[in-house]
């Protein structure tokens, strides 16, 4: 393994030379987070022949530091916060749930955009390499 990679497309094929073993895998699927994790996913796809797809989870920061996540939600809404931060911070419950709903948005937005007519993701039963 190198120290540093060139790009995301040289990170790609440096990672599936260290996933090899997954070549041809059945039930094996690779999923990327947009954006920038996309082109190293499909990068390592293509070495391993595997097929390829995303999912957009959705960070959810602090009011007075948009970057310190409090949380995070799924491309559906659900949720997994720090309530001790939140206690912590004293976020108001009226943040959270228009955070909740902005995010929501926008991970339905690059859900559409970027899976477009796409069928559902069957990733049940499935070994993920994310």
């Amino acid at each position: 393994m190198v120290d540093f990679f060139i790009d995301r497309v040289d990170a790609g094929k440096h990672l599936a030379k260290e996933l090899i073993h997954y070549v041809d895998a059945k039930e094996t699927i690779v999923i990327a987070l947009p954006r920038g994790g996309v082109v190293i996913a499909q990068e390592i796809a293509l070495a391993l022949h595997l097929p390829l797809d995303i999912v957009v989870p959705r960070k959810i920061g602090a009011p007075s530091n948009p970057e310190y996540a409090i949380g995070a939600i799924t491309e559906t809404g659900e949720g997994i916060f720090s309530e001790e931060v939140i206690r912590q911070l004293a976020i108001p419950a009226k943040f959270l749930e228009e955070s909740i709903k902005e995010e929501k948005a926008k991970a339905k937005w690059r859900l559409d955009h970027y899976r477009k007519d796409r069928p559902p993701r069957m990733i049940k039963g499935k070994r993920v390499i994310l």
